[in-house]
C-alpha cells in the first residue's frame, strides 16, 4: 500500500506522484491519501505553517478518482476535536512532561 500525504501547496506534486504510481504500478495499487498535516515548528516555507486546505484535498482526491484505483482509502480533512483549551487532542505537546494528557 502506499500512503501519501498532501502537503500544503503542492497538489501538483501529488498530482504528479499519483499518475506516475499508475503508469508504474497499475490501477490495482492500493494507494491511501492522507490530510493530517499539521505544522509544529514555524517551516520556513510559508505555505507549509498551514494544513492542506480542503480545495487543494479535493483536486487530489478527484484526480485519484479520475485514474481510477481500484483500492483507494482516503482520510479526508476534518478540524480534530478540542480539549476545551483550544489544543488538539491529536496533537501530544512534547514539551509537558505527559505530552498525550490533557
Amino acid at each position: 500500500m502506499i500512503r501519501h500525504l498532501i502537503l500544503p501547496g503542492n497538489v501538483e506534486n501529488s498530482v504528479n506522484a499519483l499518475t506516475a504510481l499508475l503508469v508504474e504500478f497499475g490501477r490495482g495499487l492500493p494507494v491511501s491519501l492522507m490530510s493530517q498535516y499539521h505544522p509544529v515548528l514555524p517551516q520556513s516555507e510559508e505555505v507549509m505553517n498551514r494544513a492542506v486546505r480542503e480545495k487543494e484535498f479535493q483536486r487530489v482526491y478527484i484526480h485519484a478518482k479520475e485514474l481510477g484505483f481500484e483500492h483507494l482509502f482516503v482520510q479526508f480533512p476534518e478540524k480534530p476535536p478540542k480539549n476545551g483549551r483550544g489544543a488538539s487532542l491529536f496533537l501530544p505537546d512534547f514539551r509537558k512532561e505527559e505530552p498525550f494528557s490533557e
